[in-house]
């Protein structure tokens, strides 16, 4: 079988991470093509059969036309099967693409009802929703990352579920659990003698981590402790300002995009999300794997799927309902979360809890393992 993924970018995204397990996984038993949509010029592992939509033309509408010309032609070309699209650029190009003999699979990864642009693009917001409606009710299959997010779409674009199938990120375990016993970089190691809180993530607003400095900075005058912050993006300048602000130097450190996070997280202390919304966050379940606890907020739509039974009703404390890790309320802006504060402080001192917590979150893990997952995209490609 033949298998297009249609990946944004060649970057470092959460959508790229998941085409190179894709890529790996389908790769024992299918041919798989990989199709970047935008050039970024980043660096990847992926298999030789790799194709660029994008082209050095200015005009917006020319270069959708010239993707929509490319993919077409690499479908015939290629005779795929299947074009599997990530996030909604792609999935356009995907479904305006053509080609009868390949089926199409669209898969929805963010929370377009809580964009911001939307929301103040009124007129744009209206004709955005009918076009996809359009396009999401008349592919083969539409994949969501979780049940939340499945729901969240279809409310939007007021859709039924019939066309919608939930399959989770898929983690590679054993590849976890070799890298996260690699040594941490001498110019790193002393940074992990101490207690440590790590986070992972886009340094975006959304991810807040200005608000987790605010409430780190309240918790390190009381003890020695480091924040690890892993990840790049467009609010880094302000979060540098406000750590030099709160002369917090010797005790929060940005180290940028690793290729091996794990050994990272599997030195930390606990694990920090600390995101206004997630799709499905792999980022929680590589840190289960990796045995660090994990204190998320119930963001919309992924981590409670992950670490509780999936309700968002908020636990009316730390450990109710939250059997894998906490589950916190998302922070107010620009000041410190004292509910963060309150599961720092007794997940780096409790050892009863973080015992459980890790335990629990290996075991809770292993449903995202690669094996399974596999098995439910080879239901997929099977149904007629």
């Amino acid at each position: 079988m033949n298998i297009g993924l249609l990946v944004p970018t060649n970057g470092y995204g959460g959508a790229e991470k998941l085409v190179e397990r894709l890529d790996k996984g389908f790769s024992k038993k299918h041919n798989v093509y990989i199709i970047y949509y935008m050039d970024v010029k980043g660096e990847s592992n992926y298999n030789d059969n790799v194709f660029f939509l994008d082209k050095s033309v200015d005009n917006a509408i020319i270069k959708r036309l010239i993707r929509i010309y490319r993919l077409n032609r690499i479908k015939k070309e290629k005779e795929l099967n299947f074009c599997i699209s990530f996030m909604e650029g792609p999935n356009l190009v995907n479904y305006l693409s053509g080609e009868k003999n390949c089926r199409k699979i669209l898969t929805l990864h963010g929370n377009y009802s809580r964009s911001t642009f939307l929301k103040k693009n009124i007129v744009f917001k209206h004709i955005y929703k009918h076009i996809f409606k359009y396009v999401y009710s008349n592919v083969n299959k539409v994949i969501t990352v979780s049940k939340k997010n499945r729901e969240l779409f279809t409310d939007f674009y007021n859709l039924k579920n019939d066309n919608f199938n939930v399959i989770y990120n898929m983690v590679d375990k054993d590849e976890i659990l070799i890298k996260c016993k690699e040594p941490i970089p001498k110019k790193y190691k002393a940074l992990f003698d101490t207690k440590s809180i790590i986070s992972i993530s886009r340094l975006d607003e959304n991810k807040c981590i200005y608000e987790l400095i605010l409430t780190f900075n309240e918790l390190s005058k009381k003890e020695e402790i480091n924040l690890i912050l892993l990840g790049d993006g467009n609010d880094r300048k302000r979060l540098v300002e406000l750590v030099d602000r709160l002369s917090l130097n010797d005790r929060v450190f940005f180290l940028g995009f690793k290729n091996n996070p794990y050994k990272y997280i599997a030195s930390s202390s606990v694990l920090v999300l600390n995101s206004e919304y997630e799709a499905l966050p792999n980022t929680i379940v590589e840190s289960m794997i990796c045995k660090t606890p994990v204190i998320s907020t119930n963001a919309i739509s992924g981590p409670s799927e992950i670490i509780s039974d999936g309700s968002y009703e908020l636990p009316s404390s730390l450990h109710e309902k939250s059997n894998c890790g906490m589950l916190i309320p998302v922070p107010k802006k620009n000041i410190s979360s004292p509910f963060l504060k309150m599961a720092l402080v007794e997940m780096l001192s409790n050892e009863k809890i973080r015992t459980h917590f890790i335990d629990q979150g290996f075991k809770k893990a292993m449903l995202f393992d690669t094996e399974l997952i596999l098995k439910q995209w080879d239901q997929i490609f099977n149904e007629k």
